[in-house]
């Protein structure tokens, strides 16, 4: 047998060298005839569960939405603007609320200067016919108080400004429309008592209406 091989080697080896050609031929041919089909997404499926009619309902909604927030009130706050020791406090531009501190009391019958209680006032920044009235919070232990406006500026006291209580817990009482002289005027606030008993201020306010 081992002789065998060795007289036809050569042979041998040419029938392996042929085989192997044939097999990579094949191979090649193999490849050649293989197409490549290039992957594809899936396809997407949209179901469109929403009709016409539901599409319109919702539309609606959003536009009512919509409508009802443009609609909603808008807030203004007014800016406190401090004035010395008077402090304005203007809503809308129409109302003006002029605070005027107290915690006064007195004993006196004749007038009495409540002190801290002076404010300047100049009709000039309002309308040309504003409204004004004032209010205090009083009250007399036993007795009468009586409160009123009084005009630094001009000396006198203030029309109408005079307003009484014979409430024995702290009560606001309000005068009406009073007038003020025009120009920027210092006022103050006056109390006295009527019998003589001790009575009280607590504070007060004078308010202008812009028309």
């Amino acid at each position: 047998m081992q002789e065998f091989f060795w007289k036809h080697d050569a042979s041998i080896k040419s029938v392996f060298v042929v085989i192997l050609l044939v097999l990579v031929m094949w191979i090649v041919s193999l490849q050649s005839q293989l197409t490549f089909v290039p992957a594809t997404p899936p396809e997407v499926i949209t179901n469109d569960v929403c009709g016409e009619d539901c599409k319109k309902t919702i539309q609606e909604i959003v536009t009512e939405s919509v409508s009802s927030i443009s609609a909603s009130p808008k807030i203004v706050y007014a800016i406190p603007k401090q004035t010395g020791n008077q402090q304005k406090v203007t809503y809308n531009q129409q109302v003006t609320y002029i605070p005027i501190p107290g915690g006064f009391s007195t004993r006196l019958t004749e007038w009495s200067d409540v002190a801290r209680s002076e404010v300047y006032i100049d009709l000039a920044e309002y309308s040309s016919e504003p409204y004004i009235d004032w209010e205090a919070t009083v009250r007399a232990v036993s007795g009468n108080i009586q409160v009123r406006l009084f005009d630094v500026t001009h000396t006198i006291a203030v029309g109408e400004s005079e307003i009484k209580s014979v409430s024995s817990t702290f009560t606001t009482i309000s005068s009406g429309n009073i007038s003020l002289w025009r120009g920027k005027n210092l006022y103050r606030v006056q109390v006295k008592s009527l019998d003589g008993s001790e009575v009280f201020f607590d504070s007060g306010r004078i308010k202008i209406v812009s028309k």
